[in-house]
């Protein structure tokens, strides 16, 4: 594992342009040997076809998938450095380990907590009792231990190492090339929350805080003009020690704004996700903002569709 002052890995490790390419093809081969996939003849039901699906993703196991060369960070490390780690990498969280020993996570979320003091120790925003799994959990497992626990990643600890990170990306990337066709828009959320793009970073890290979300969308005379995530505040403001609450929502907004419609299909929306390392995307209807699907919406409709 790669800590700050040593040699680290030469590509971000959650940066999956490649490594979904590779995960899909190696997992089906995988599962072809090993189930009967799919019925061939043409009287196959959707029942039947979701029963062989279910069964073929449960043969997947955490080891399949997750990425095994990690960026870490250590406790006395400063948040700006934490912040800036994650943006150059395009990466959500760090394990934080101290002589080896895995110690917990920093999430992006932690790093926006405390950005009122950048040049303190990460030490104070790490989350220390996050679930950690074997390697040999099913990706369907993983699926729903991070959905009870509203989490985007997994540490992944071997014989009390850490092993690596699985994450929502890998997950459903193994498994939406299995599933069945479903489109965004029976999978979006339409409850979009916006803000004047005049509003200050401050007024939106307070909003995304109260609601529990980790993005908005920027309006300006009623049309959306931009998109502001929780990535853009680590990496415009955080990062680059700006002050958020004299730094406007115009200044660091992602745009244009990259959509979808509402009949594009999950794991064709996935794999957009996935190339441009982003987390969620908006559906636009024509000129009118339809909601926003995200790989937690992704990740609810594979479970409920393989696990009812």
């Amino acid at each position: 594992m790669a800590g700050l002052d040593e040699p680290r890995p030469a590509a971000a490790p959650w940066a999956r342009m490649e490594r979904v390419g590779q995960i899909v093809p190696y997992a089906l081969e995988k599962l072809m040997k090993t189930t009967s996939f799919l019925d061939p003849h043409p009287e196959t039901d959707d029942h039947h076809v979701c029963g062989c699906i279910q069964r073929a993703a449960e043969r997947l196991q955490v080891r399949d998938v997750m990425a095994k060369h990690v960026f870490t960070i250590r406790p006395t490390d400063t948040i700006q450095t934490a912040a800036k780690l994650m943006s150059e990498h395009h990466i959500s969280c760090l394990p934080v380990l101290d002589a080896g020993r895995f110690q917990g996570i920093l999430a992006q979320r932690d790093v926006l907590a405390g950005s009122v003091d950048l040049e303190g120790a990460a030490a104070q925003c790490v989350r220390r009792d996050v679930p950690t799994i074997p390697p040999e959990t099913g990706v369907l497992e993983a699926g729903r231990i991070m959905e009870a626990r509203r989490t985007k990643w997994l540490p992944v600890l071997s014989e009390e190492q850490l092993a690596g990170i699985v994450t929502q990306t890998d997950i459903i990337g193994a498994i939406t090339s299995l599933g069945r066709v479903i489109e965004v828009g029976a999978v979006m959320n339409t409850d979009v929350t916006t803000l004047d793009a005049a509003a200050t970073v401050w007024d939106a890290i307070q909003t995304m805080t109260d609601q529990n979300i980790s993005c908005i969308v920027a309006v300006h005379g009623g049309k959306m003009v931009g998109i502001l995530t929780e990535k853009d505040v680590l990496g415009r403001v955080c990062a680059a020690g700006k002050d958020p609450h004299q730094t406007l929502v115009a200044d660091v907004m992602s745009f244009p704004v990259t959509t979808v419609q509402p009949s594009h299909c999950l794991f064709t929306t996935h794999r957009m996700m996935d190339r441009m390392h982003v987390h969620r995307l908006v559906v636009t209807d024509g000129d009118r903002l339809a909601g926003i699907i995200t790989q937690t919406d992704i990740l609810r409709t594979l479970k409920e569709t393989l696990w009812p």
